[in-house]
């Protein structure tokens, strides 16, 4: 995205993008489009959900006039909004784009630190600040004429890349790209040096698994970086264009990168200083590198991510105009009351996100889990149906923890697709395999957040239908700050049901760092040969189709031996004000979350409140 004149102009020539789209059914999966991200907020406060009317089966609801779009939801007023609301729908923005405005966001966690190479790199409040201030050589596509549904990088720090074979990728990094003026970088020009010291500081990372296959980095001038591997990285270009690999300059030490960021992106600390309160302020770069149609990016002036004690607030914040969107978990009987009050109010839906998924994850390390038997026992026991339909408000679809797209398949999945243990509820077969294992009294704890009211619903719903098989689950509920440091460390003692899975722009995030007993998301301590060896051999196919039948054998041998335990990808509902615009979800990524890049591509029309629209 350089600053080309008419940036915009042809922009709109392919509006018609929307049209030609609505009609592609599958997603057409590229070499860098094969899987996918996260992520946006999760276990949100949420009001506990009704189950509305529900027809028979769970087919797909056309509504009139509107995009078909696959839901696969047995409740018929999930099934209409989330085709009328689909990104499909969208309207246009607002043209020209206009330079000015103070932003305003409310959002689920506000980060601990600001380091980029530190703990929890790859958690949800991290990179969705850290991209605000920093750049990362590639980055996806997700503005309002991109196809939403897609993971397509695009350059940012890099001009271009080749591959120049199977071992070895050439970056040309965009020239005159200078760091904020800040000390101890006062404005230095990025080099390939920086990109060569970012790249290695991350092997001592969560996100190493990225870098496992680099032998080398090459920097033979500051504008080119050249990345040698062992082996061929089919996954390599994919992650790196996710939200945890920002661009550090070579003179911050780690006091520095957790205090007083200084990165190439839009927006800078305002006061240089980071503080954990409830509040984060940004204000613009001005020697921001990116241009369009004459106008120097970011358009917007000031960006404030707030966290309200008192969730509420949110809502009755956007509500009264002081918030431009809104992280609140809505239910769609909110969702009619706020359309009554602001009918102009700009609505997505989004449906089957990969990396916000609904599970039981098992600490496999724990005896009572070793028997394969008894875990398939809990998976027969559990109504999947009657968890989307009762306890997710019907706006949900199957959970698939290899996301289904990279497998070259039509997303969401059905039951009737999915493992027999997920599709079908079986008693006598839980009661039966029990029986084999020799367990006659299973009992366990589900670790889950005490905020997540969707997620006691999903309990309450699980523990009777487990109880049908003379199996007893108990409620083991605690902050969600608790939740996400037992998770990340690998510290489950029993069984966690949360909706955090590992975060990437490809299919190596759930197959080789999620089930490989070295990866680096094993939370659940799987270490199973044949896994070990099948998600190693798929980092290494550069051809499409091939690797996307050799991820489907991994998803059918994962649920074959049932690690963790799938549930539900729950749809979410985005609510933004009508002049706020280039503001949109992308299926992977959430402008409230890891796709918070966004806020440098997006602007306020002339409808916006007279005190903040600059």
């Amino acid at each position: 995205m350089n600053g080309t004149s008419n940036y915009w102009t042809s922009k709109l020539e392919r509006v018609g993008r929307r049209r030609f789209l609505a009609g592609a059914g599958t997603v057409a999966l590229g070499a860098a489009s094969v899987a996918l991200v996260g992520c946006g907020d999760d276990d949100d406060d949420m009001d506990t959900p009704t189950s509305g009317e529900t027809p028979s089966g769970p087919t797909p609801t056309a509504v009139e006039g509107i995009t078909d779009y696959p839901t696969y939801t047995s409740v018929v007023k999930a099934a209409e909004y989330i085709q009328k609301y689909n990104w499909r729908n969208l309207p246009e923005p607002k043209l020209p784009p206009r330079r000015g405005g103070d932003y305003q966001q409310t959002v689920g966690l506000i980060p601990p630190h600001f380091d980029p190479i530190g703990p929890l790199v790859n958690s949800y409040a991290i990179p969705t600040n850290l991209r605000q201030i920093y750049n990362q050589l590639t980055r996806l596509e997700m503005e309002w004429d991109d196809n939403l549904d897609q993971a397509n990088p695009e350059g940012e720090l890099a001009e271009n890349w080749e591959q120049v074979d199977d071992t070895t990728l050439v970056f040309n990094l965009r020239e005159g790209v200078k760091f904020q003026d800040i000390d101890p970088v006062s404005a230095r020009l990025l080099t390939s040096e920086d990109v060569k010291y970012t790249y290695e500081a991350y092997r001592d990372t969560p996100i190493s698994g990225y870098f496992e296959a680099v032998d080398r980095i090459e920097t033979p001038d500051d504008q080119t970086v050249r990345i040698v591997f062992s082996e061929p990285a089919a996954y390599f270009l994919n992650l790196i264009s996710g939200p945890s690999t920002s661009i550090l300059p070579v003179e911050l030490d780690e006091q520095g990168r957790r205090e007083n960021p200084v990165g190439t992106g839009p927006f800078q600390l305002k006061g240089g200083v980071f503080k954990p309160e409830q509040e984060v302020t940004y204000l613009r770069n001005p020697d921001y590198w990116e241009v369009r149609d004459g106008i120097q990016l970011p358009y917007l002036d000031k960006s404030t991510m707030l966290q309200p004690a008192d969730p509420t607030v949110a809502l009755e914040g956007f509500r009264d105009g002081q918030f431009d969107s809104s992280a609140y978990a809505f239910n769609f009987g909110l969702l009619d009351s706020v359309l009554e009050s602001n009918p102009d109010t700009i609505v997505q839906v989004v449906s089957d996100h990969p990396s916000v998924i609904y599970h039981l994850g098992i600490n496999n390390d724990n005896p009572k889990w070793k028997d394969e038997r008894v875990r398939r026992a809990v998976a027969y026991a559990i109504d999947i149906q009657q968890l989307i339909d009762l306890g997710l408000e019907g706006a949900a679809a199957p959970g698939c923890l290899v996301d289904w797209a990279s497998m070259g398949r039509r997303f969401p999945p059905t039951l009737a697709e999915m493992d027999d243990a997920l599709g079908t509820v079986n008693i006598d077969k839980a009661k039966a395999l029990l029986s084999e294992a020799g367990v006659s009294d299973l009992k366990f704890n589900i670790l889950f957040s005490s905020t997540d009211t969707r997620g006691q619903s999903l309990f309450s719903l699980m523990k009777e239908q487990l109880a049908a098989a003379g199996i007893e689950a108990n409620a083991d509920t605690r902050d969600a700050t608790s939740i996400s440091n037992a998770l990340y460390s690998g510290g489950v003692e029993d069984v966690i049901m949360t909706t955090q899975l590992p975060a990437g722009p490809d299919a190596d995030v759930f197959t080789y760092q999620f089930l490989h007993s070295k990866g680096a998301s094993n939370w659940y301590h799987v270490n199973d040969s044949d896994l070990d060896e099948i998600t190693s051999r798929q980092r290494t196919i550069l051809d499409v189709k091939e690797r996307q039948g050799v991820i489907e054998d991994i998803w059918k041998l994962s649920m074959e031996k049932m690690y963790m335990i799938p549930l539900a990808s729950a749809a979410f509902i985005r609510v933004k004000q009508p002049w706020l615009n280039n503001w949109q979800n992308h299926r992977y990524l959430d402008p409230l979350g890891w796709g918070a890049h966004l806020h440098g591509l997006m602007w306020f029309s002339d409808d916006a409140p007279a005190d903040r629209k600059g």
